[in-house]
């Protein structure tokens, strides 16, 4: 493609692009496995109704705050979901609200404070984090073995 006197290799470059494309690989995996654990703990949590005291729209997503109450302590919470929120979400939340009906809220047994009013899985938003991730991944060692396979072949011209 180019001549050899033109084409000038930097592995250094090379090994910092493997690196970085490895860990935006580690971080998007991170996340879908960090959301997936805390949605199978939410499994078989403790269903308790809440009374939703606030609810508002903020830049295409749903604020809300809710209060619960278990084992005799009243708790207020603003964690709606653990992956992104679905399309009806708001309206139910306004509709429960303005009506004064309690929502189901699911409280996670092995830990007291984390809450969520919706549990469902976002298969959509783990199909792309996924897919970013094996990209990333995939684009990381394609640069980690080339900057190798270059070391070792500028090591073996010059005899060592």
């Amino acid at each position: 493609m180019f001549p050899k006197e033109i084409y000038e290799y930097r592995p250094t470059t090379v090994l910092v692009m493997g690196t970085l494309f490895l860990l935006a690989a580690v971080l998007c995996s991170s996340v879908v496995g960090y959301r997936s654990y805390r949605a199978l703990r939410l499994k078989e949590a403790i269903q308790l109704p809440a009374k939703i005291l606030m609810v508002k729209r903020s830049n295409r997503s749903t604020v809300a705050e809710y209060q619960y109450q278990y084992e005799g302590q009243v708790v207020t919470s603003d964690r709606l979901t653990v992956f992104s929120e679905t399309n009806d979400l708001y309206d139910r939340l306004r509709s429960a609200m303005s009506s004064g009906v309690s929502v189901i809220c699911y409280l996670d047994r092995n830990d007291l404070t984390y809450s969520v009013l919706d549990r469902n899985w976002n298969i959509g938003e783990i199909l792309v984090s996924g897919s970013f991730a094996i990209a990333f991944g995939y684009v990381g060692v394609l640069y980690l073995v080339r900057h190798f396979r270059a070391v070792h072949a500028i090591g073996s011209r010059r005899g060592g």
